[in-house]
């Protein structure tokens, strides 16, 4: 029986130099003899269970290119902290290289190769992991990182987003440090989207999982499918002048060129156009301004006529109100101190909640009279005032 200061290597009856697939056949032989469910004098007892259990570890570690090269360099990854780790290899973190094995990721190495990409100059957006191999969180991320390279592949395509990454311990730190907006190392990793056509970098904040991260990259690549751009003639046809039967809800949000909030938000708008196609319609409307005669910027009539008085400004259309004005819907600004990129994904929270509290009584409201029941506008007006 293996003991817990046997190297993985041990456990697997294997030298230092097997490969990733020798691990995996020699795993699969010693399981068949050790598995608990097989009786025996060896296996069905506390020590066979814990020798199994180790197997089952070595082989998590050996048969991954990437955990492979931790452990050649680091031992048992739980007999050092990541401060410790990262301190006392410090200097040679630069030799391991996640994803080498790996078609679907794009490991980037030099600094040509990262201003081609940063600089958003390639054919096609690009999803991008900043990592340090020491980090705990590195390590479980990339594992996430290659399933949502398959998934995305099977998805969208060969000519879909495509995925890179990059090793923050390399020659491209200062990369990292200006892109990632880094703290510090221990704020990785770090998953940006860059869009070329959009002239846009943009960093996720969600959960660091297969469906969420897979969600958010092809939301971000087919969103932009699903926003209306709207000026005033076709805000008036398509929304207060809709022909019955119209679209239960309007998600319209109202910019200019010259506000920066803007141009954040337009990720976070395309992803939520994405998410909230069943429920919803997502516009843009971008106002025109013009220089007053006291030298402040005003913004067009028609914007001031739906009650916009400063951009940006997200507006609520519900089917029954069209010919009034919208909604509002308040976007969460950051304080002065914050960073503005912080706005978008508090927008997109408040927008998708507006989404959910005002369609989702649609289908009761026409079961109970349809749209101009009395009774169903005396249960939306409550609805609305929450907003």
């Amino acid at each position: 029986a293996n003991t817990s200061s046997d190297s993985y290597y041990d456990v697997l009856e294997l030298g230092r130099d097997a490969s990733t697939q020798d691990v995996k056949k020699q795993f699969r032989k010693l399981s068949i003899k050790l598995h608990p469910d097989k009786k025996g004098a060896l296996t069905d007892t506390e020590a066979g269970r814990q020798a199994f259990a180790r197997l089952q570890l070595a082989n998590e570690w050996l048969s991954s290119d990437d955990r492979k090269q931790l452990y050649d360099l680091y031992g048992e990854w739980a007999s050092l902290d990541d401060r410790l780790r990262g301190q006392r290899f410090a200097g040679k973190h630069t030799a391991i290289e996640f994803f080498r094995d790996e078609p679907l990721i794009h490991n980037v190495r030099t600094e040509a190769e990262a201003k081609e990409i940063f600089g958003l100059k390639s054919e096609r957006p690009y999803l991008m992991m900043l990592y340090v191999p020491w980090l705990t969180g590195c390590v479980e991320a990339a594992d996430v990182y290659r399933k949502v390279a398959g998934a995305l592949l099977e998805e969208t395509g060969e000519n879909g987003i495509r995925l890179a990454a990059v090793n923050c311990e390399s020659n491209l730190q200062s990369f990292c440090q200006r892109y990632g907006r880094l703290r510090s190392q221990f704020s990785l990793p770090v998953v940006l989207l860059l869009d070329p056509s959009e002239s846009l970098i943009d960093r996720y904040r969600g959960v660091m999982s297969v469906d969420a991260l897979s969600e958010y990259t092809i939301a971000s690549d087919k969103g932009i499918q699903h926003v209306h751009l709207l000026d005033e003639q076709s805000f008036q046809a398509r929304i207060l002048n809709a022909p019955t039967p119209a679209v239960d809800f309007w998600l319209v949000l109202f910019c200019a060129k010259s506000e920066p909030l803007c141009t954040d938000l337009k990720p976070v708008l395309k992803r939520l156009a994405f998410s909230a196609k069943a429920a919803a319609k997502v516009g843009l409307v971008n106002c025109k301004e013009q220089r007053s005669a006291d030298g402040y910027m005003e913004l067009e009539q028609f914007c001031e006529d739906q009650g916009v008085q400063e951009v940006p400004t997200l507006l609520g259309y519900r089917r029954g109100v069209r010919s009034e004005k919208g909604e509002h819907i308040p976007l969460l600004l950051p304080r002065d101190d914050e960073d503005p990129v912080l706005a978008a994904p508090l927008a997109s929270l408040r927008a998708m909640e507006a989404v959910l509290r005002l369609s989702a009584p649609a289908a009761s409201r026409d079961k109970e009279g349809g749209p101009d029941d009395e009774s169903s506008r005396a249960e939306w007006a409550p609805r609305s005032r929450e907003l």
